[in-house]
C-alpha cells in the first residue's frame, strides 16, 4: 500500500506575504477557491471561468510557464465562495452608521485602496448575484459572486510593485443576513441604465460600466459569446480612452453570455446607431410593428443596417486619412524581435538562465551584451573590404523599478568579466592587457589620460542614469557631447598639450569606443533635449532600446552564476579572433534596405551581423547573420518613431514635444486628466506647464473637447503634428 502523498500549503509571512504569486494561489485554494492566470491583473487565456482550478500541481505549471499573477474565481454554488471587492475606507464606515455592526470576521485580503473579504456562499448570496462598482451607491465596492475574480495574494499590483497581501487568515465564513441585506440597499435601481450616445469617447473611469451596459443590451437582442466578444472589442478600441485590455472584454461578454439570451423581437439594439440583433424574416422587433408589412419591416432594418454600414466605412476611411496625415499610423508600440536571439551563446549562457528565474527583459540583457562583445573584438576582428568599427551607442528606456535596466547591464558586465574580456576601469590598475574597460567619464579629457595612460584601446562609456552624461555634458564649456561624435566614428582623439600627464593622442580607427545608458520613461524627453541640444546628430548614431508593451510580473531577484557559461562565449570569441578577418556571403539584403536604413543604420546592420556570425561560430557572416542584424535595425528605427524624437532648445520645447507625443501614442485623442498624468504635469509646475500647453492650443497643434463633466469629459485632440515635420 502506498502511502499518499503529503500536500503542503503555503502560509504568508508575518507581513501577510509570499514567496511568490503561485504560493499565495496554493493558499487560495486550500480554501477551496479555484485559481486562474493572470496578465497583471486580466485573465491569460479565454473561457478561464471554466479553467479555474484548485491543484497545486497546474497552478505550479501555470506558474512556470507564464511567471503570473493569478487570480481568485467566485463560484455561485453552494460550498462555493464569493468576494465583497471594497476600494475605499468608507465602505466599512457607512456599513457601521448603517447597521451598528461591523463586517464579519472572514477571510480577507489587502489591495491598494481597499480589500477583498471572501465568504462562504448561501442561498442568499447566490440571489445576490454579480454587482459591479457602477451599480452601488458611491460606486466604491462590488460583488462578485459568481464566474468573476479578484487578484489573489502574492501577486503583484502592475503599478505600485507591491503584493496583495493576507491580513485575515482564516476559512472562508457565512455572510450575515445584516450583510446580506445592506449590500442589498446599496444597489442603486435594478433599471439604472449607462447614458452613452454610441459615439462618443468613452472615458477611463466609465468603460467598464459602459461596456457591461452594452453587453447586456446585447445579450437581451439574443447575441452570443462571439457576437458580443466582437462588438465590444469594437466599441472598446473605437471609443475607449484608452482600450482596456482585451482580456477585461472578453470576461465582460463571458459574464453576460451566461445570462439567458432574450428574444430578437423585444427590441432592436442601436449600437453607435449600427441595429445589432437584426431580426430573421419570421421575427419583426416591437419598434417595426408599426409597418402593417412584417417583410416590409425587416427590409426596413435592413436598409437601415446598410446605410449604418456605410457612413461607418466613410468614418473609417476618414479616420485613417486623419490618422495617416498625423503620422500616427506610425506610432505603434515596437516590438523587439526575440527570435534573433536563438542559438546564441549570450542568450543561452546568460540572458535565458537569468530571465527563467527573475523579472528581466531578456533583450534589456541581450543587447548591452552585444555592445561589449563588440566593442572587444574592434581591431582584433574585421569585415572584409570594410573599415568598420563596431561601436554601438545605446539608452534602455522604461518605467523606474521594472525591467531592472542598469541591473541587467551588469548583468551582461559580469558575463564578460568571467569570460576575462571586459573589467571596470580603475585608477589603480596599470595595464588594459587587451580588456575592453568600462568607465564613466565626466570629460572627454579625462577619458582619453585614462585610456592612454593603460593602453586602453576599447573603452565602454556606461552611465546607469542617462542624467548622468546630460548634467556632465550641460557643464558649461564641457566638450563632452561633441567629443561623443568623434568617438563614435573612431576619429582622431587627442589632446595635444605641454603637460605630457595631460596629453593623449589616438588615430581614427585605432580605437573603440561604444556607449551605454539607462533612461526612465518619464525624464526621456528632457534629458534627450539637453543632450542634442548641445551635439546635433546623436540620434542617427544612437540605438534605443524601449520596454516591451506588457511586462513580466515582478518577482523576488534570484541570483544566477554565468562564470562556467561564459567560457563557451570566450571560446567562440577567441576563434573568431584567430580567423581575423569575416566575409559577407551576400550583401544584397543590405543594399536593398540603405535606402530605408540610412548609411549609419545600414552599417549598424552589418556591426549587429558581425556579432551574430561570431557568437554563432561561423566562419563568414551568412544571410541569417544580416537578417537578425536588420530585424535590430529595423526595430532600433520604429523606436525612434515611436519616442518621435526631436531637438528642443528650451524646457518649454521639452515639455510641448512630451504632449504631443503622448497624444500621437494615443491616436491623437486623450482624456484631459490623463494627459496631464501621462506628462506628469505636477514635476514641471502649474506656471510651466500652463505656458506648454496654452503655447500648443494658441498655435493650432491641439484643440479641447467636451464639457469638462463626468458625463462629458475635457478630451484633448491633435490636430496638427509638427514633429512628424521633423
Amino acid at each position: 500500500m502506498v502511502a499518499s502523498e503529503t500536500i503542503i500549503v503555503p502560509q504568508p509571512d508575518a507581513k501577510g506575504e509570499f514567496t511568490s504569486p503561485a504560493e499565495g494561489a496554493k493558499f487560495m485554494a486550500s480554501y477551496g477557491i479555484p485559481q486562474i492566470p493572470l496578465r497583471g491583473k486580466a485573465p491569460w487565456f479565454e473561457q478561464w471561468q471554466n479553467k479555474a482550478t484548485t491543484n497545486f500541481a497546474q497552478i505550479d505549471a501555470w506558474y512556470a510557464t507564464y511567471k503570473c499573477n493569478f487570480g481568485s474565481v467566485a463560484k455561485g454554488a453552494i460550498g462555493g465562495k464569493f468576494v465583497f471587492e471594497v476600494d475605499s475606507t468608507d465602505v466599512r464606515k457607512r456599513h457601521f452608521a448603517d447597521t451598528n455592526k461591523d463586517f464579519t470576521q472572514t477571510l480577507t485580503i489587502v489591495s491598494r485602496q481597499g480589500g477583498h473579504r471572501w465568504y462562504l456562499q448561501t442561498p442568499q448570496s447566490i440571489a445576490l448575484g454579480n454587482c459591479a462598482q457602477g451599480f452601488v451607491k458611491h460606486n466604491d465596492f462590488s460583488l462578485r459572486v459568481n464566474d468573476q475574480q479578484c487578484v489573489s495574494p502574492g501577486s503583484v499590483h502592475p503599478e505600485t510593485g507591491k503584493q496583495y497581501a493576507v491580513s485575515i487568515k482564516s476559512a472562508p465564513v457565512e455572510v450575515s443576513d445584516t450583510e446580506i441585506e445592506w449590500f442589498r440597499a446599496q444597489k442603486t435601481q435594478a433599471e439604472k441604465k449607462i447614458q452613452d450616445d454610441g459615439v462618443s469617447p468613452i472615458s477611463e473611469h466609465a468603460r467598464n460600466d459602459t461596456l457591461a451596459s452594452i453587453a447586456g443590451r446585447l445579450r437581451n437582442a439574443g447575441l452570443d459569446y462571439e457576437q458580443m466578444r466582437a462588438a465590444l472589442s469594437d466599441v472598446n478600441q473605437k471609443r475607449c480612452i484608452p482600450a482596456l485590455p482585451e482580456s477585461e472584454v472578453e470576461t465582460i461578454a463571458g459574464s453576460y453570455a451566461k445570462y439567458p439570451a432574450g428574444s430578437p423581437e423585444k427590441e432592436i439594439v442601436l449600437l453607435g446607431g449600427k441595429v445589432l440583433g437584426a431580426p430573421t424574416e419570421t421575427s419583426v422587433p416591437a419598434s417595426a410593428k408599426g409597418l402593417l408589412d412584417p417583410a416590409a419591416a425587416a427590409e426596413a432594418v435592413r436598409v437601415a443596417q446598410a446605410a449604418e454600414a456605410a457612413l461607418r466605412e466613410a468614418e473609417r476611411i476618414e479616420n485613417e486619412k486623419i490618422t495617416a496625415s498625423l503620422g500616427l499610423d506610425v506610432h505603434k508600440h515596437p516590438k523587439f524581435p526575440r527570435w534573433i536571439f536563438a542559438g546564441t551563446s549570450v542568450y543561452e549562457g546568460l540572458v535565458k538562465p537569468i530571465c527563467d528565474v527573475n523579472s528581466r527583459e531578456p533583450e534589456f540583457i541581450f543587447v548591452p551584451a552585444v555592445v561589449l562583445l563588440l566593442n572587444y573584438v574592434a581591431n582584433k576582428v574585421r569585415v572584409k573590404h570594410k573599415q568598420l568599427i563596431p561601436s554601438l551607442f545605446m539608452v534602455s528606456i522604461a518605467k523606474p523599478a521594472r525591467t531592472f535596466k542598469s541591473a541587467c547591464v551588469n548583468s551582461a558586465i559580469e558575463y564578460f568579466k568571467h569570460a576575462g574580456m571586459v573589467d571596470n576601469g580603475d585608477c589603480a590598475m596599470e595595464n588594459a592587457n587587451g580588456r575592453a574597460l568600462v568607465w564613466k567619464a565626466g570629460s572627454p579629457e579625462g577619458l582619453g589620460i585614462e585610456m592612454s595612460r593603460l593602453k586602453c584601446k576599447n573603452a565602454i562609456l556606461f552611465y546607469d542614469e542617462l542624467k548622468e552624461l546630460t548634467s556632465k555634458a550641460s557643464i558649461e564649456g564641457s566638450s563632452l557631447s561633441n567629443a561623443l561624435l568623434t568617438l563614435y566614428e573612431s576619429g582622431k582623439y587627442a589632446n595635444l598639450v605641454k603637460d605630457k600627464k595631460k596629453s593623449y593622442s589616438f588615430d581614427p580607427h585605432s580605437y573603440c569606443a561604444s556607449l551605454i545608458a539607462c533612461c526612465t520613461e518619464e525624464s526621456f524627453s528632457e534629458e534627450w533635449a539637453k543632450l542634442v541640444g548641445r551635439s546635433s546628430g546623436l540620434e542617427s548614431r544612437m540605438t534605443f532600446l524601449y520596454e516591451p508593451e506588457v511586462l513580466k510580473p515582478l518577482t523576488t531577484e534570484i541570483y544566477v552564476e554565468t562564470a562556467a557559461a561564459a567560457i563557451e562565449t570566450r571560446r567562440l570569441v577567441d576563434q573568431a579572433i584567430q580567423q581575423g578577418v569575416f566575409e559577407i556571403s551576400n550583401s544584397a539584403p543590405l543594399q536593398e534596405q540603405i535606402e530605408a536604413l540610412g548609411v549609419r543604420g545600414e552599417a549598424r546592420a552589418e556591426k549587429f551581423a558581425l556579432f551574430f556570425a561570431i557568437d554563432l561560430g561561423l566562419d563568414c557572416i551568412s544571410e541569417d547573420c544580416i537578417e537578425r542584424g536588420l530585424a535590430l535595425a529595423k526595430y532600433e528605427q520604429d523606436v525612434k518613431r515611436f519616442l518621435a524624437l526631436g531637438e528642443a532648445e528650451t524646457k518649454e520645447a521639452a515639455l510641448q514635444q512630451k504632449i504631443v507625443r503622448a497624444l500621437q501614442r494615443n491616436k491623437g485623442l486623450m482624456d484631459h486628466r490623463r494627459l496631464r498624468s501621462n506628462c506628469h504635469a505636477r514635476r514641471y509646475g502649474t506656471t510651466a506647464w500652463s505656458i506648454a500647453y496654452s503655447g500648443l492650443r494658441k498655435d493650432g497643434q491641439i484643440k479641447e473637447e467636451g464639457g469638462g463633466v463626468p458625463s462629458d469629459p475635457k478630451m484633448v485632440r491633435l490636430i496638427r503634428n509638427d514633429l512628424q515635420d521633423e
